[in-house]
């Protein structure tokens, strides 16, 4: 049986849209600071060694998508960005285990 598991996470700062503190934040920006945490916070895993990045939302959707792709293509690591609803955002490394 192949396996990935989840490596490392955090979430992004939580707004309230355009009267919020993180009006002049831009989204892309927000995204990258959040990427470079949860790198620091996978030990052991430099960013080279990450071979897909799926950011968007709908995160189960996005999470097994990324396990199949990581399966599929036999990456040993990956990364998913996703929104959570309410504002709110995560990002998590992953490893297959399989290689």
């Amino acid at each position: 049986m192949k396996e990935a598991v989840i490596v490392a996470a955090a979430r992004t700062a939580v707004g309230r849209a355009s009267r919020g503190t993180l009006v002049n934040h831009r989204p892309d920006e927000m995204a990258a600071t959040v990427v470079g945490e949860v790198l620091r916070r996978a030990e052991g895993v430099e960013p080279g060694m990450v071979e897909d990045v799926i950011p968007g939302c709908t995160g189960a959707k996005l999470t097994v998508q990324i396990v199949h792709e990581m399966q599929r293509e036999a990456h040993r690591y990956g990364m998913v960005a996703m929104c959570i609803g309410g504002g709110m955002g995560a990002v998590g490394v992953l490893e297959n285990l399989t290689i």
